[in-house]
C-alpha cells in the first residue's frame, strides 16, 4: 500500500512538471509572436529565439506610436532608423519593455525626461548614434540603472557637463566617438558607479588627455582617445588613474615625443597604440613602470629615424612591436636586445631599411612568428642574418625591396623551394632589381646557372680560387718543360 502511494506521488509530481514545461513553452512562444504586419506598418517584426525584433524606418513619431501600440510584450530589439524624430516624446515607448534600443539617423536632438520611464529595469543597450544631440540627455537617462552599453557616436556634443551620466550605475561600455567634444568637466563621470570598463572618446577635438575626469572611473580597462588633437603626454600624468587600465589608444593625434615615465603607474597596462602621430623622440625611460606588463606596442606611421633601443630594452613581456612607416634606415646589432626573447610579431615595412646587421636577429627567440620587412631598401638577404629564425618563423615578407641577385641569394631561393610550409609571403612579388637582365624575375625562379654560380655559394667562395691556382701552376710547369 505504501509502495503504491509513493508511486502515485511520483507520478503526480512528474505530471505537474510536464504541465509546467508545456505551459512555459507555450507562454514563451506566445510572447515571441509578432502582430499582424498590416497593423504595425511601417515597422517590421521578426520572431527570434531570444525574443521579438522590431525595425521601424521612415516614419513620423505618430506613425511609430500607432505601430508600437500593437506590441503588448517585451521587445528584445527595437530599431528605429531614418525616422522623423527630432525629439523622443514621453508617449512613444509607453508600456513597452525593451532590452536593446537603437535610434539612428532621426535628427534627434532632445529626449523628454520621461521618455524612457517604461524601460526602467529592462534596458541593457542604448544606441543613439547619428543624431543631432548637442549635450548628453542626462535627465532622460538617469533612471536607467540597468543600462550596460551606451553609444552616442556621431552627434554634435561639444562638452560633457558635471555628472552627465548620473544614475547609470551598471554602465560598463560607453562610446562617444565622432562628436565635437573639446571639454570634459572634472566631475563628468561622477555619480555613475564604478563599473565602466570601456570608454571611447575617439575622433573628437580634445587637446589634452582628460586625466582629472578619468580619475572618477577607477575601474576603467580600455581607453580610446584616437583621432583627437592631443599633442603632449606629461610625465607621471597617469599617477591617479587606477591600476586596471590595460589598453590605451592614442592613435591619430599630434604627439611628437614620449617623455620619461609617460605611462608610469598604469600597473596593468598591456597594450599601447600610438600609430599615426608625429613621434620623433622617445625618452630611454618612456616605458618605465610598465616593463613587466606591456605586451603590444604600436608606433607605426611616425617619424622615428632609428630603433628606439634604449626605451625598448627594459620591456620584459613584449610580444608585438609595430614600427611600420617610419624612417628607420638600419637594424642594428642590438636592435632587439634583450627584450626580443618574447617577440612574436614584428612589423617594419615601409621604412628606409637598407642594412640588417648579421647578428641583429640573433636575439629573437624561437617564439618569433611574423616578420614584415617589405617595401624597404634591402639589396640582399644574407644567410647568416636569418639563420636563427628560418626554421621557426611562419611568415616572412620581404617583397618590394631592390634586391641585387648575386650568388648570395641562392640559399634563399633554395629555402623557399625546400621549405615544407609556405613561409615567404608574396613570393611572386619578391623579385630581383639588379642586374638588369634579371629585373622583375622572382627570386624563387632564378637558378645558379642564371647567376653563373657553382652548385652552392660556398663552392664559389672555396673551389673557384683553388681551381685558379691549380690552372696557373699547371701553365707555369708546361712553360718550364717546353723551354
Amino acid at each position: 500500500m505504501i509502495k503504491s502511494s509513493r508511486l502515485f506521488s511520483r507520478f503526480k509530481l512528474l505530471s505537474w512538471n510536464i504541465f509546467f514545461v508545456i505551459t512555459a513553452t507555450w507562454a514563451i512562444g506566445e510572447s515571441h509572436k509578432c502582430p499582424d504586419r498590416r497593423k504595425i506598418s511601417p515597422c517590421v517584426c521578426i520572431q527570434k529565439s531570444q525574443g521579438v525584433e522590431v525595425t521601424c524606418e521612415g516614419a513620423s513619431s505618430n506613425q511609430l506610436r500607432e505601430a508600437l501600440e500593437n506590441f503588448d510584450q517585451n521587445l528584445f530589439y527595437l530599431i528605429l532608423k531614418n525616422n522623423s524624430l527630432t525629439s523622443i516624446p514621453p508617449f512613444l515607448l509607453e508600456g513597452l519593455k525593451v532590452r536593446h534600443f537603437y535610434s539612428h539617423y532621426g535628427d534627434t536632438s532632445t529626449i523628454d525626461e520621461g521618455a524612457f520611464s517604461s524601460l526602467v529595469g529592462s534596458i541593457e543597450t542604448m544606441d543613439l548614434s547619428h543624431n543631432s544631440f548637442q549635450r548628453i540627455p542626462s535627465k532622460a537617462l538617469e533612471a536607467l540603472g540597468t543600462l550596460v552599453h551606451l553609444t552616442l557616436n556621431y552627434n554634435n556634443i561639444e562638452l560633457l557637463h558635471s555628472e552627465a551620466f548620473r544614475g547609470l550605475r551598471s554602465l560598463e561600455r560607453m562610446s562617444l566617438f565622432g562628436n565635437r567634444i573639446t571639454h570634459i568637466d572634472s566631475l563628468a563621470f561622477a555619480s555613475m558607479g564604478n563599473n565602466l570598463k570601456q570608454l571611447n572618446l575617439g575622433r573628437n577635438q580634445l587637446t589634452t588627455i582628460p586625466i582629472e575626469p578619468l580619475k572618477q572611473v577607477p575601474g576603467l580597462k580600455n581607453l580610446k582617445l584616437s583621432e583627437n588633437m592631443i599633442d603632449t603626454i606629461i610625465p607621471d600624468q597617469f599617477r591617479e588613474m587606477g591600476g586596471h587600465l590595460d589598453t590605451i589608444i592614442l592613435a591619430g593625434n599630434r604627439i611628437n615625443e614620449l617623455p620619461q615615465k609617460a605611462f608610469a603607474h598604469l600597473l596593468a597596462l598591456n597594450s599601447i597604440n600610438l600609430e599615426r602621430n608625429r613621434i620623433k623622440t622617445i625618452h630611454p625611460e618612456a616605458f618605465l613602470g610598465v616593463e613587466d606588463t606591456l605586451a603590444w606596442l604600436k608606433l607605426g606611421h611616425n617619424r622615428l629615424e632609428s630603433f628606439p633601443v634604449a626605451a625598448l630594452k627594459h620591456l620584459k613581456t613584449l610580444r608585438e612591436l609595430d614600427l611600420r612607416n617610419n624612417s628607420i634606415s638600419k637594424i642594428e646589432r642590438n636592435a632587439f636586445y634583450p627584450y626580443g626573447i618574447h617577440l612574436k610579431y614584428i612589423f617594419l615595412q615601409n621604412n628606409m631599411i637598407a642594412e640588417i646587421d648579421k647578428e641583429a636577429l640573433d636575439n629573437l627567440n624561437s617564439t618569433l612568428r611574423w616578420l614584415y620587412l617589405q617595401s624597404n631598401k634591402l639589396r640582399t638577404v644574407d644567410e647568416a642574418t636569418f639563420e636563427k629564425i628560418r626554421y621557426t618563423i611562419e611568415i616572412l615578407d620581404i617583397h618590394d625591396n631592390p634586391f641585387d641577385c648575386t650568388c648570395d641569394v641562392v640559399w634563399f631561393r633554395e629555402w623557399m623551394q625546400e621549405s615544407e610550409k609556405s613561409v615567404v609571403s608574396m613570393p611572386n612579388e619578391t623579385e630581383c632589381y639588379t642586374p638588369e637582365e634579371l629585373r622583375d624575375v622572382p627570386l624563387h625562379d632564378i637558378s645558379s646557372s642564371m647567376l653563373r654560380c657553382p652548385t652552392s655559394s660556398s663552392g664559389l667562395k672555396v673551389y673557384f680560387p683553388i681551381n685558379v691556382v691549380f690552372i696557373i701552376g699547371l701553365l707555369n710547369w708546361f712553360i718550364t718543360v717546353k723551354h
